[in-house]
């Protein structure tokens, strides 16, 4: 007689979190004190692995829209993380425009495939870190004074990312470099 290994199915967790920012964000398209993100959470074979969703109204999608998806994609994700290309194109044939929630999904597979192999996700993925991009700080639409501020701040970047609004983009600029040489 043969005994079929009986394999346990992925579990998911999901939890909406407040995420208040140190400042407003301000873009051509508004401007936002708070953020709410999805924390996602896969459990199998006493190895966990976690991921989040950013939902962006632009897409029509907020944390409500995401934990519905979530409750929806979570009987797809199967009995294997490891399985995580078939799992992907399970949950994009089955719900094509919840970016934020399968992204969270493949955020976690990700991580929960790293730490049952050992391994940091850059090893993972083959990266040298001495060889990463550079990041970059974002400074959103604000008075000159105050983006100047946040410019100040920013010293351990390299890269300076200036949101520009209403007709002032060389004064903003000009201000920004009255404070700093930070391309």
């Amino acid at each position: 007689m043969t005994r079929e290994r009986v394999r346990s199915p992925i579990h998911l967790h999901r939890k909406a979190i407040e995420l208040t920012l140190r400042h407003p964000w301000t873009i051509a398209r508004g401007t936002s004190a708070v953020r709410h993100n999805v924390l996602t959470r896969i459990e199998h074979g006493g190895f966990e692995g976690y991921g989040e969703a950013a939902p962006n109204a632009r897409y029509a999608e907020d944390a409500g829209t995401v934990l519905k998806a979530l409750d929806e994609l979570a009987p797809l994700l199967g009995d294997d993380p490891a399985r995580h290309e078939a799992i992907i194109d399970r949950l994009a044939a089955a719900l094509p425009d919840s970016g934020a929630a399968r992204a969270s999904i493949d955020i976690a597979l990700h991580d929960w495939i790293g730490r049952q192999r050992g391994l940091p996700l850059y090893r993972l993925f083959g990266a040298d870190p001495s060889r990463a991009p550079l990041t970059s700080m974002s400074i959103g639409i604000d008075t000159i004074a105050t983006m100047q501020d946040r410019a100040r701040q920013a010293v351990e970047f390299k890269i300076l990312k200036t949101k520009r609004g209403p007709g002032n983009d060389r004064e903003t600029l000009e201000g920004i470099r009255d404070v700093t040489d930070i391309p």
